[in-house]
């Protein structure tokens, strides 16, 4: 059994990805304050805070050590560290569903944009609207989830 870890565990993003993804196989983890009761039954996991020098190789761990193939990044610190490891989380078959580093740098910190949710997978709708995703498609290789709206997008993230 192969798990999807969504972190910001605790924010709206999470849950409202969570709910979109179905909550079988779903684990939510975070390095900010998670309830210590939800980790203790197994609803949730602490993650590695991404200012620690060693963010990239903890997190690899907990992926190995919990099962998880695919890893949904929505704090917004977490995300240019992981996309630069992108080759070596693929070296164990784990799939990080975030942004190139060029998206990340190209992207603003958050704004708020109204609009639908789009999960893209080496470049292919997985979930959203296709024609609403059109602007992303432009790179055949993109990962990550989006809030998009027309010709507008954002990096879906928590902060």
């Amino acid at each position: 059994m192969m798990n999807a870890l969504i972190t910001a565990a605790n924010s709206a993003q999470a849950q409202q990805l969570k709910k979109i993804l179905g909550p079988d196989d779903v684990i939510l983890g975070d390095y900010q304050d998670i309830p210590e009761l939800m980790v203790t039954a197994g609803r949730m996991v602490k993650t590695p805070n991404p200012r620690s020098a060693a963010f990239v190789h903890q997190m690899l761990s907990l992926c190995l050590d919990k099962q998880i193939s695919k890893v949904y990044a929505l704090r917004r610190d977490e995300l240019l560290p992981l996309a630069q490891a992108r080759q070596l989380f693929e070296e164990f078959d784990i799939t990080l569903i975030i942004p190139s580093t060029e998206l990340i740098d190209n992207n603003p910190p958050p704004q708020t944009l109204t609009g639908d949710i789009v999960i893209l997978e080496s470049g292919r709708v997985v979930v959203g609207d296709f024609l609403n995703a059109v602007a992303l498609l432009h790179n055949k290789t993109t990962n990550g989830v989006f809030k998009v709206n027309n010709e507008n997008y954002i990096i879906f993230t928590a902060d």
